[in-house]
């Protein structure tokens, strides 16, 4: 699939932002936990998904079409990290 290695490494740099940013609010104990229950559930995820894959009904350039190709409004935080390496 040619969205999931440029999208996933989006997703999970932002996600471990959020992560590590959760310890400055004290629930760093809820997303370690967190982390662990998607480490385990990851194997049925990845199965789950090469079979929608194999039956999928619309071609990947269309799905980047309207996927958002920006961060959510409100994660200020992340969009400074973005703001070091791009400068936008």
């Amino acid at each position: 699939n040619s969205l999931l290695l440029p999208i996933g490494v989006r997703f999970y740099f932002a996600y471990l932002l959020m992560y590590l940013n959760s310890f400055t609010h004290q629930t760093g104990w809820m997303a370690t936990k967190g982390v662990f229950k998607a480490l385990i559930l990851k194997p049925k995820a990845m199965k789950q998904r090469l079979a929608i894959q194999r039956n999928k009904r619309v071609s990947d350039e269309y799905i980047k079409s309207i996927l958002w190709d920006d961060l959510p409004p409100d994660q200020t935080g992340i969009r400074k990290v973005r703001k070091l390496f791009t400068g936008k």
